[in-house]
């Protein structure tokens, strides 16, 4: 038996699969950036880790 490779994707879609969209550039932008800082250390330091002796 032959392995037989998949057909190529149609361009046109891959184009559009490639593209970012309006939100991927929300995202990727610089306030989203400070403020997904902000939440992540916010989160991380607000938990009580448990006192282990030693």
């Amino acid at each position: 038996m032959v392995a037989v490779p998949p057909p190529a994707p149609d361009p046109a879609v891959r184009l559009f699969v490639d593209r970012p969209g309006p939100v991927d550039r929300l995202l990727a932008s610089r306030p989203m950036a400070s403020f997904f800082k902000r939440i992540t250390e916010k989160a991380a330091t607000n938990i009580k880790l448990p006192e282990y002796p030693g």
